[in-house]
C-alpha cells in the first residue's frame, strides 16, 4: 500500500536524523472522482508515531495544472 511505503522512507530518514533536526514532508489530501483520499492526515497519523509533529501549513498553489493520477498495478 502506497501509505505504508512512505511510512516507512520516512521511518528511515528519522533514523538518520540528528538529533533536533528538522524535516519538511510536503504532501497533499486527493479527491477522485468525487471521493476523498485524506492522504497527508493519514501520513501525518503514522509519521507522527515516530517523530515529533511541529506545525502544518497550507500551501496554496492556485497556478499550478492539476493532472490526474492512476491508481492500481501495473501489467
Amino acid at each position: 500500500m502506497f501509505l505504508e511505503e512512505l511510512v516507512a522512507v520516512y521511518k528511515q530518514v528519522s533514523g538518520v536524523m540528528r538529533p533536533g533536526a528538522y524535516a519538511t514532508i510536503i504532501v497533499k489530501n486527493l479527491k477522485k472522482e468525487g471521493k476523498m483520499y485524506p492522504l497527508a492526515w493519514d501520513l501525518a497519523r503514522e509519521v507522527g508515531k515516530f517523530l515529533d509533529l511541529r506545525d502544518e501549513r497550507v500551501w496554496c498553489q492556485d497556478n499550478v495544472r492539476l493532472f490526474r493520477l492512476r491508481w492500481g498495478r501495473r501489467g
